[in-house]
This record gives structure tokens, sequence and C-alpha cells, in this order.
């Protein structure tokens, strides 16, 4: 009787969750369940130099943060040349220093490039298929 219960918290939108990560203010429990498509429009990231998303059966370039604060990327694309920039990351979704990371590329061992800026190279890939999976690491 008479006791009043707090109103539920809405749950953010990606838009104010990266503009509190842009900021600065830790989202990642929140922002845990919200992957950004990489070329599905704000806030996600564009491809450049020709890359796309491979399509199925692979899964969807996106990024997103865990609640212990790592980024993770996965997906595939293909159709750029390497060595050429895939993306770029939003502020926030940056590494403080150039990251280097192993990944498959048509059968092959890639390497893939995430320089202090955002960007994505693939240093080492190929134009039928390059992987994202499994990439994580910390920001700045």
């Amino acid at each position: 009787d008479g006791v009043k219960m707090p109103e539920p918290v809405p749950t953010p939108t990606a838009a104010q969750i990266d503009a509190a990560i842009a900021t600065g203010v830790n989202c990642y429990s929140s922002d845990r369940t919200i992957r950004r498509v990489v070329d599905a429009g704000a806030p996600a990231a564009a491809f450049t130099n020709s890359w796309v998303n491979f399509g199925a059966p692979f899964t969807t370039a996106k990024y997103w943060f865990d609640r212990e604060g790592n980024v993770h990327i996965e997906g595939g694309v293909k159709t750029g040349t390497p060595p050429a920039s895939v993306f770029t990351l939003p502020v926030g979704y940056r590494p403080s220093a150039s990251q280097v990371f192993a990944v498959s590329a048509n059968g092959a061992i890639g390497v893939i490039t995430i320089a202090s800026d955002g960007t994505l190279v693939t240093t080492v890939g190929s134009a039928i298929y390059t992987s994202l999976d499994g990439i994580v690491f910390q920001t700045g």
C-alpha cells in the first residue's frame, strides 16, 4: 500500500551511447547488445576503397563494446584491394596505439591493422574474402 515503484529506465539508443562514449562516458554494459553494422548509416562506420560486406553465409561487418570495455569486430568483407582502408571506427572505439591482428583471408593468413585514428586496414588480405572475426582490443 502506497509504495511507489521506480519508473523503468529507458534503453538508450545506439546514437545516445555513441555520443556518450565519444565524450568518455563508460557505457559498456549497455552497449553490449547493440552491434553497429558497417555501412548501415549513422552512427555506424562506412566502407571505403570498394570494400563491401561479403554476405551469406558470413556475418555482416560490425563492431561493439563488451562489459569489460573491449571493442569486438566481426564479419567478412570483399572487393577491396589490399593494402587499403576498409572503414574507420568512430571516436571512442579506437585503440590508443596501432594494433595488428592475424585473420583468415581466402584460405591464407591475412593481417588487419587498426591505427589509433580508427582506420582499419587490410595490410595483407584478399579481395575475394577477408575475415574480421576475432578482432578484440582495448580502447585508449
